[in-house]
């Protein structure tokens, strides 16, 4: 029985989902917090500068600490068969590609994305977004961004908050209210349902379910040019909602590969700030094709 779940974070070295140099972890039983876990990680490659600003980590602050596949071990046993939360799915891939990385069998654990909840719960939030930063000041929950254990409480926090607010008693009662849907574990290829049958789902699960995407660019798939329109259709079959400029409602910036040196737009120039402030993530077209391959139906 679902009674308990964790929520999870992590922190990345460098733009490489891969690189996770620390990871946060609590548990809650009903919508109570329980035990805590917090690892940094050493992961073995470089930190960039734009990362060490955001979460304040380095190379030599992580130089004696254990590596991904210890601290793997220890999740492992930390969180059991409970399910896992996560404030969208880039913590699920980043686990997913560390695992690969190190050639590791990814963790069989089923996540929930905590920006599901919060769309489902209180929709009308739109305008303000569901960012951490953004539903955190919404809901009064304390936040000090982009440290991981921090941001697992945060999210964990949001799942408990709209368990109030479905008088929801268990985690397992909230997946029925609202048909929440797990994601499989991270190597597998289709989505699959929750442990229990949801009563009515309430929207479209995909693997952008969640997501408020703006892309920024020219595209290429095959090396033909691929019309944003299409793209945008294409990124909505898998959940998405896509958005024509960059708001705070925003979650998803992704970027085409232009040449390098080419001025920002006004509209990346948004998203960066935006960014900064934890509303939301900037990826590129490698990294978004990678994020829509859960069921392999890639966009690009």
């Amino acid at each position: 029985m679902a009674s308990s779940f964790v929520s999870l974070d992590v922190e990345t070295a460098n733009p490489r989902q891969r690189s996770i140099c620390a990871v946060g972890c609590v548990r809650y039983e009903g919508d109570r917090a329980g035990a805590e876990y917090y690892s940094e990680i050493n992961p073995c490659e470089e930190f960039s500068a734009a990362n060490t600003r955001i979460h304040g980590l380095c190379a030599e602050q992580v130089r004696d600490a254990p590596t991904f596949p210890a601290v793997l071990d220890e999740l492992r046993a930390f969180i059991g068969g409970a399910p896992v939360v996560a404030h969208s799915r880039f913590d699920e891939r980043a686990l997913r590609q560390a695992s690969e990385h190190w050639r590791l069998d990814p963790p069989a654990w089923s996540w929930f994305d905590s920006i599901q909840v919060a769309r489902l719960t209180w929709p009308h939030f739109v305008e303000s977004g569901y960012g951490l930063k953004s539903l955190s000041a919404r809901l009064g929950i304390p936040l000090r961004h982009h440290q991981a254990l921090d941001d697992a409480k945060a999210a964990a926090a949001i799942v408990a908050a709209a368990m109030r607010e479905h008088d929801a008693p268990t985690f397992e009662h909230l997946q029925r209210k609202l048909g929440l849907t797990a994601h499989c574990a991270a190597g597998d290829a289709e989505p699959r349902a929750a442990q229990i049958a949801p009563v009515a789902p309430i929207e479209q699960i995909g693997p952008l379910n969640g997501e408020v995407v703006v892309f920024s660019g020219n595209f290429v798939e095959l090396k033909q040019r691929v019309r944003q329109r299409e793209l945008a259709a294409r990124a909505e079959e898998l959940g998405a909602r896509v958005a024509s400029r960059v708001s705070a409602s925003t979650t998803l910036f992704v970027v085409a590969c232009g040449k390098p040196g080419k001025a920002p737009t006004k509209a990346a120039l948004t998203a960066q700030r935006l960014a900064a402030d934890g509303f939301l993530r900037i990826i590129d077209e490698y990294d978004f094709r990678v994020l829509c391959s859960a069921n392999q139906r890639p966009l690009l």
